[in-house]
């Protein structure tokens, strides 16, 4: 995998986590302990009621909380990464998707749990007869344990983004999909285990003081009201583990998506900073008629098979990506490629309603790569976007994280013109300098401090700008005839 690739996924991971880490997850996670403690409760009346053996129990409890795991996974592939239990789910996806994890998980778990009882089971005399002089037994049964903890935490997600990406019993119990977990997609799991991990105790640091807090204040009018926050406030860590175990797949499959969407943009020539015209006349909506709810993954392929036809067949793959946008109508990728094909059939206005469109679903969704990519195939009528301040702001920020300078700066001003904060867009038209000079490019962090000179001479920044160029231009000595 290439370090592109592993930016995408990681860029996902990180906008997950930080919308994840924060007070109003509490309201996903404590409808998410309600939900899956009725959800266990039934399992487990029935498996006492079946009499089913002990070994079952937990994977069975698994189980019965995976259509939470698959409402929120579907809910991040479709471009919501903060996706909840209200939000819009996508169930054509999740109850096949609940099937195949269903027999991932008693396999393995029942495996795993045979493992762990045998294991344990020589326990207590091992520690009696030779805690004080370690054996090979001992270290043995200690490697056992590490192991047995290591499986656990690497084939629960496993089993998730299995289960997820294959589309029929058959292709589950293949090895292509194992195959393209551990050996195309391997150095992604490290950060994904981390983000797991890290995510949940970071989220507990911040849930469980606020809740005692809360706790405290609510005793005082209701003390029984105040005694369950307090008991909830330690179940949290163990109930957010499924919401964030669900994100985090659904950005692990979104970035596979993604990089199949990717293509090669050649940098066009550095743009003039002029100004955008005002947004234009809003095109009226296309109406869409009504279609059975479809796998994202799907729609996102078949929308990036269109971009392969050639021109001969415009008209038919703008029909067709047409039907798919009426699937899923804030599909970002299939808004993208609409704007594309319009592009190439000369229909400027159509291509710019579906741009923008697309360009304002990438943004929401946390989905930088894709809104970069959009921008640069929209690049040329870039002044009639039309979108809000604080979204060329966005937009700005991710340009300049991929060194597109000129075109980050294109974006701030227009922020500008569009409403965003005077002052934020100047700092922003500073890191893009700044960020040219820790790059070694001092001839364009001259020109935009320049730039900012030029364009805000009452700024309180202007000191600082000044500066800077005086240092660059004694480090570059006097200039030679």
């Amino acid at each position: 995998m290439d370090a592109m690739e592993n930016l995408t996924f990681r860029g996902l991971l990180g906008e997950v986590l930080r919308l994840f880490v924060r007070a109003g997850t509490l309201f996903t996670v404590l409808p998410a302990y309600v939900a899956m403690t009725a959800l266990a409760a039934t399992v487990a009346y029935l498996a006492s009621q079946a009499q089913l053996p002990p070994l079952l129990f937990v994977p069975l409890l698994n189980v019965a909380i995976s259509p939470i795991i698959g409402h929120l996974l579907f809910g991040v592939v479709a471009g919501d990464p903060a996706s909840g239990l209200l939000s819009k789910g996508v169930p054509g996806a999740v109850w096949p998707f609940v099937g195949r994890y269903a027999i991932l998980t008693i396999l393995w778990q029942s495996a795993w749990a045979a493992a762990a009882w045998l294991l344990l089971s020589s326990v207590p005399a091992l520690l009696f007869t030779q805690l004080t002089s370690p054996s090979a037994a001992l270290v043995g049964l200690l490697f056992g344990l590490l192991a047995l903890l290591v499986a656990a935490l690497l084939l629960v997600p496993a089993s998730v983004i299995v289960a997820a990406r294959a589309r029929s019993l058959r292709e589950l119990l293949t090895g292509e999909p194992w195959g393209w977990l551990f050996n195309e997609r391997g150095s992604d799991l490290v950060p994904l285990l981390a983000g797991l991990v890290g995510g949940v105790v970071l989220f507990s640091l911040l849930a469980i003081p606020l809740m005692l807090l809360v706790a405290l204040l609510v005793a005082k009018v209701w003390r029984g009201g105040g005694a369950i926050i307090f008991v909830l406030a330690y179940v949290t860590p163990v109930a957010s583990i499924p919401v964030l175990l669900g994100r985090l797949c659904g950005a692990f499959l979104l970035a596979d998506e993604a990089k199949e969407e990717r293509v090669t943009i050649a940098p066009p020539p550095a743009p003039a900073l002029a100004l955008p015209r005002g947004e234009p006349a809003a095109t009226p909506s296309m109406a869409r008629a009504s279609a059975p709810v479809a796998d994202p993954l799907d729609l996102r392929k078949k929308a990036l098979a269109l971009a392969g036809r050639p021109d001969a067949e415009l008209d038919q793959a703008i029909a067709e990506a047409e039907a798919l946008r009426a699937q899923a109508p804030h599909h970002p990728v299939i808004l993208g490629e609409l704007a594309k094909l319009n592009l190439r059939a000369g229909r400027a206005d159509a291509a710019i309603a579906a741009g923008r469109e697309a360009l304002r679903q990438a943004l929401r969704g946390g989905s930088g790569p894709i809104a970069a990519e959009l921008y640069g195939a929209l690049e040329a009528h870039r002044k009639d976007l039309g979108l809000e301040g604080p979204e060329y702001d966005q937009l700005a920020r991710i340009l300049l994280n991929r060194n597109a300078y000129d075109d980050a700066v294109w974006c701030f001003r227009a922020a500008e013109v569009t409403g965003a904060d005077g002052v934020r867009v100047q700092k922003g038209i500073i890191s893009v300098a700044e960020a040219a000079l820790r790059g070694g490019d001092e001839e364009t962090a001259l020109r935009f401090f320049r730039y900012f000179l030029k364009t805000y001479p009452a700024s309180d920044f202007v000191g600082y700008c000044q500066g800077e160029i005086g240092r660059l231009e004694r480090k570059r000595g006097p200039k030679t005839s």
